[in-house]
């Protein structure tokens, strides 16, 4: 029964994303990509970003031999 409900939910998924995904989550064009880096740019004085993560510390392992490259 378990692997049934998993089958039918993952097939269900699949037509909900199939269906929806172009138009609730786009893929962004290239002139999409540079507008946002524009306004990203005029209200944060930040060149070549489109996006940033605020509040968040990411932590990152560093890889051997890196020195202090890779500070956290």
């Amino acid at each position: 029964m378990h692997q049934l409900s998993v089958l039918l939910s993952l097939k269900q998924f699949s037509i909900l994303w199939d269906e929806l995904q172009s138009q609730h989550m786009p893929e962004p064009t290239e002139v999409v990509i540079k507008t946002t880096a524009v306004d990203f740019f005029d209200a944060w004085d930040f060149p070549h970003c489109v996006e940033a993560i605020d509040g968040k510390h990411v932590r990152v392992r560093c890889p051997a031999n890196s020195g202090s490259m890779f500070y956290n």
